[in-house]
This record gives structure tokens, sequence and C-alpha cells, in this order.
């Protein structure tokens, strides 16, 4: 959205380029969760009743648990009472997720905490998936000191199977998820999707936090492969999750301005890997055109992923 003439969060972040400098040594068993809402009251979101739920449950883990709620409405809501500590920040100005989460990583900073678990709205958690996240950050770092993200298997259902589809392997022509039955650290490089996704703090830092020209699409694509490429591993949980992408039904879920700045921030990432990987993403690109000109009837969402297959975006213009 145009930030032009936007009113500044209630809340005590800062500009979200500055350096971040640790105050406090670090717990090991401590977490910060940052849900970002845009357009629903916290009642509304999976993410947010179904953490709530767990934790007024097991009120063992909620100690150790900080909620930030990043809210990009129009409109401030008011949050019901929480079994762990809670802030609140209201951005109406809606600025995407890299300052949301810049947000929550300032103040993992300043709070002492290692690990910064990333929600969207509506990932349905459970409390096998939670208490699994709050033993692996109690351990990972010195069990694994190279694992600085830590992720669940987000399953979709096709053809009445259940099949991964984040984390996944770096695509050729298709996407492959992990195996079901995979734990642990996988041999190559893996990408993921930003929800139910925990990254460790410093690693974080290092990079300089989240990158802001990418604010909100393919974010966390862009963070995986640089936490990586700086040496990091990521782990995977044995936990699944119920997980369904909004472009499984394109027209009803992505408007056509959307999807140009998915497009847009997608070949801003592979324009600046190697001649192989831009040659296979244009390729895919190719590809999910046609699918697309098969069968969706608003034609125009093929047409840019044929602009885009033949580098013919022109200039990013956000």
């Amino acid at each position: 959205m145009d930030n032009e003439g936007a009113t500044h969060p209630h809340t005590q972040a800062d500009n979200a380029s500055e350096k971040f400098e640790p105050r406090y040594k670090m717990s090991n068993s401590r977490i910060l969760v940052v849900l970002v809402l845009y357009k629903r009251a916290p009642d509304e979101s999976e993410s947010f009743t179904s953490l709530r739920n767990i934790l007024q449950k097991r009120p063992e883990l909620a100690v150790n648990t900080t909620l930030l709620v990043y809210d990009n409405s129009p409109e401030a809501h008011t949050l019901p009472q929480m079994p762990m500590a809670t802030r609140y920040v209201s951005n109406p100005a809606n600025p995407g997720l890299a300052e949301a989460y810049n947000s929550g990583l300032r103040l993992a900073n300043e709070e002492g905490i290692e690990w910064l678990l990333l929600l969207d709205h509506d990932t349905l958690l459970t409390e096998a998936y939670v208490e699994e996240l709050s033993d692996l950050i109690s351990s990972l770092t010195e069990m694994e000191p190279a694992a600085c993200i830590i992720v669940p298997k987000l399953v979709y259902s096709r053809r009445g199977r259940r099949a991964v589809h984040s984390p996944h392997f770096m695509p050729r022509l298709t996407h492959h998820g992990v195996e079901l039955d995979f734990r642990g650290i996988a041999a190559d490089e893996l990408s993921g999707f930003n929800s139910a996704t925990t990254l460790r703090v410093r690693d974080l830092e290092a990079l300089g936090g989240f990158p802001i020209h990418y604010s909100m699409e393919f974010l966390d694509h862009v963070v995986f492969h640089a936490l990586q490429k700086a040496g990091g591993k990521i782990w995977v949980m044995n936990s699944l999750l119920q997980h369904d992408l909004s472009t499984t039904n394109l027209e009803k879920n992505v408007s056509l301005l959307r999807y140009k700045k998915i497009l847009y921030a997608e070949r801003d990432f592979h324009m600046q890997m190697g001649a192989i990987d831009r040659t296979w993403y244009r390729l895919r690109r190719l590809k999910q055109g046609l699918g697309h000109l098969a069968k969706t009837k608003d034609k125009r969402y093929a047409a840019w992923d044929i602009r885009a297959a033949l580098g013919a975006l022109g200039k990013n213009p956000s």
C-alpha cells in the first residue's frame, strides 16, 4: 500500500533498517511470537485462537512465550486476556510483513529472547507442534549449532493424499516438498513459507533484519536463502500442520494487482542468482503461464506469467 500521509504505528518500534545490537545475554528457552493481522479481529484468526487455547491448557509453555500482535488493519482491535506476556501494535499504514517482523526482532533483542516465531492469521497450530518447538528451542543450539531455522511440515491434500508443500527443495520445473516422515537437517538447500517458521535472532541480526525491499511477497524465500548462504541450516520438525495456499484458487484468492507484486518480487530474487537458476525460473514461469492460460477465465494472469518468463516485466513499480 501507498504509505504517503500514513500515521506512525502505535509502538515503540524505530526505523526497521536500524542495526540490531544485542543488549542482554540471550536465553536459550524463550520465544517471541509475531502474529500479523490485516482486516480481522484477533479472535477471527485461527493462529491467535489456537495458540491461546494451547497455552491456556499448557501454562508451563506460556511462561517462556511472549506474543507480539502486529495489526495492519485500518482500525485497531482490543486483545482478550492472554495466558502469556503480550504486546500489541496497530499500524494502519499497512507496511506489509517485513516491518512487522523487524518490530518483533527489535523486541526480541531488547528482551534477550533467542527465537522468533512467525505466524500469519490462518495457521491452525497443534499442541504437538507447540510442545515439539518448545523442546527444540531449549536444545537445538547445543545439538546442531548451525541450525537457525525451525520449520514444521505444512501439508495439503492432493488426490486424496497428504503432501508437503513447505519446506521444499529448491525447484527446477516443479516444487518438491520433503517427505512426510522426514525429520532433521536436509543435505540440500530448502525453502519454505513464513507461517509457523521459527528463526534464531542472532542470525537474523547478522543479516541486518528482514529486507524491506521484499516487504510482503517472497520475503520468506529471500530470508531462507540468505540464512543458508551464510552457513545456517534448517531443522525440519516431526510436526505436520494443515496449510492451504491462496494461489490454489488464483482468481478467487489473489487479485491481479497482488499477483503482479508476487511476480516482480520473484523476478528480483532470481535475478540475484546464477544463470542456471534464472533459466529454471523462466521455464517454471512459462509452464505456470501455460497452465493458467488453460485453467483460468481471466487470461491476464497467464499473460503476466509469460511476460515474466520472457524477461519482459520491466522495472518493479513498488
